[in-house]
């Protein structure tokens, strides 16, 4: 979804983590698995890690005190906020399961180290940025996390190419495109930043006569979230 709400909102972002860390990743894209062009330069490693626990659905809207989510991640480290600075945007993180679509984001106050390079995050916030409509009942032991910072950026991805497969090899930038061990990837992204927001305060009214009145308020993806308005 979109992040801060200057993002191109059809564009998806990538995430790129290795140990070590050797230089730039190239990330090259085709239509088909040949003819590949760079696509992007990855400068930094994201903070990316798996579940060892589930975590179950939440309310949007409310600090979700449930049991601390642990996390083992690959490379990097977290750190706890306090509340003002996550109600700021600080400590967001993305889980899902791997693909080009499904995800949430949350956002975590508390991160405590239990294990090295395992943290258990409490005190969250659910279904951030409008994900709430794709929480499941409980994102399973083995989920994907990644840190929501600076590390991730957007792929090169033009209107046209929405919901089309597309080739994407990503690697050390220094060894081609053809290195074995670059990783290939074949996705169709659907233009998350584009999607709508669930609506809010949904009501039903019996009119009489068997009809009914159905009312809800419009959530916006950009510029809603102002105290001034």
């Amino acid at each position: 979804p979109l992040l801060t709400g200057e993002e191109v909102p059809h564009a998806p972002h990538i995430a790129v983590t290795a140990v070590p860390w050797n230089g730039s990743v190239a990330v090259w894209s085709a239509s088909q698995d040949s003819g590949y062009e760079l696509n992007l330069l990855v400068s930094a490693s994201a903070v990316v890690g798996v579940t060892e626990t589930p975590l179950a659905k939440a309310a949007p809207g409310l600090w979700d005190r449930g049991p601390g989510l642990r996390v083992r991640l690959s490379d990097g480290e977290l750190a706890s906020a306090d509340v003002l600075s996550v109600l700021n945007g600080a400590n967001a993180m993305a889980i899902g399961d791997g693909s080009g679509s499904n995800w949430e984001i949350f956002q975590f106050a508390e991160a405590a180290l239990v294990d090295p390079m395992t943290y258990d995050l409490s005190m969250r916030l659910r279904g951030q940025l409008g994900t709430d409509g794709l929480m499941p009942e409980t994102w399973p032991v083995g989920s994907t996390v990644v840190l929501i910072d600076l590390a991730l950026q957007q792929l090169d991805l033009p209107l046209s190419a929405l919901g089309l497969a597309r080739y994407y090899r990503v690697g050390q930038a220094a060894r081609g495109y053809d290195d074995p061990n670059v990783v290939l990837r074949v996705e169709a992204f659907n233009g998350a930043g584009l999607r709508p927001y669930p609506v809010a305060h949904l009501t039903v009214a019996t009119a009489g006569s068997g009809t009914h009145e159905i009312s809800w308020k419009r959530r916006t993806r950009i510029g809603g979230d102002s105290w001034l308005s």
